[in-house]
């Protein structure tokens, strides 16, 4: 795709995650869980910062997340975050609820564009730009959307054994790796699914139509669905500064994923796939809350039910 000719400015923010800020980092209280020592302060082996898609008036999305996978804040020595990204509303009432749900819960990060889905690629660069100018890099990175019920078992699970794999093929380095430095190395994981044969929607009346102006190529890079994907806060921020100086793709997660981690040189081989970690429960409905907290409670009953294995703050 076609470069700028100069950066394109930096997103503004109308709201701020002002309590995520304060405690990704901080030792764990272990109060409340009966697997860990209550009498000690537990420092985060690393840190997994989720930043969650969401329409400005999904408060039942979002609320349903908090109640669930979203109250899940330290599990097996990682620390858990969430975010959720919305746009700019004209609404005042509208505005004046989101703010006393910032008020109260300290997660939202809105950005002054309009929250809209033209608008999604700006949304997921307001998600970058916050957590490179925000986060060490060798935190783990994720975008969601607001519509997926997430496994951290699997997930944490996951990102340990490569660690532990590239420290098991770096063995015999001169120069041994570090684990964030190895953290920080890791790349794209596509949660949601991997793509690598598909070519531009050209029906015009698709949700999804792609234009022979915008992408004239009749095949895609191999990128990442946009659902969920997740990667080291190293690679967010070198996305981020390359996506300042592209032209946007109307497809974020091709643009992202795809053209932009191209651009970087980060091959193909820099995308995987891996599964068993996330349900997507579909649109907002008198279901949602059901599912969602079904889902929540099977993940509950595997805690309890597992007591060696896991340690886990909710």
């Amino acid at each position: 795709m076609n470069n700028l000719s100069e950066p394109r400015p930096r997103v503004e923010y109308n709201l701020t995650p002002w309590k995520v800020l304060e405690e990704i980092d901080k030792p764990i209280n272990a109060s409340k869980c009966s697997n860990m020592r209550r009498d000690k302060l537990h420092a985060p082996e690393w840190s997994f910062v989720i930043m969650v898609k969401s329409r400005a008036s999904n408060f039942d999305r979002r609320a349903a997340i908090r109640a669930t996978w979203g109250r899940l804040y330290f599990l097996n020595g990682v620390r858990i975050a969430s975010v959720f990204v919305i746009g700019a509303v004209l609404d005042p009432v509208l505005q004046e609820n989101i703010q006393f749900e910032n008020d109260e819960h300290g997660d939202i990060l809105q950005f002054e564009g309009p929250d809209d889905y033209k608008n999604m690629p700006i949304k997921v660069l307001t998600a970058m730009q916050w957590a490179s100018a925000n986060l060490p890099k060798d935190y783990i990175y994720a975008s969601s959307d607001d519509d997926f019920v997430v496994n951290f078992v699997n997930i944490i699970d996951f990102i340990r054994k490569q660690v532990n794999l590239q420290m098991y093929n770096n063995r015999g380095s001169k120069t041994q790796q570090s684990v964030s430095a190895i953290r920080e190395s890791l790349p794209i994981y596509c949660v949601y699914y991997l793509d690598r044969i598909k070519g531009p929607n050209r029906d015009n009346t698709s949700k999804w139509y792609t234009s022979v102006e915008e992408y004239p190529v009749e095949r895609l890079p191999p990128y990442c669905g946009g659902g969920f994907y997740l990667m080291p806060v190293a690679m967010t921020a070198d996305l981020y500064e390359m996506s300042r100086v592209t032209m946007v793709l109307s497809m974020d997660d091709v643009w992202v994923t795809g053209i932009l981690r191209q651009k970087l040189q980060r091959g193909d081989e820099n995308e995987y796939r891996f599964s068993d970690v996330l349900q997507y429960f579909g649109d907002v409905n008198s279901l949602l809350r059901v599912s969602v907290n079904v889902n929540y409670n099977m993940g509950l009953t595997f805690f309890r039910s597992n007591k060696s294995l896991l340690s886990a703050v909710v």
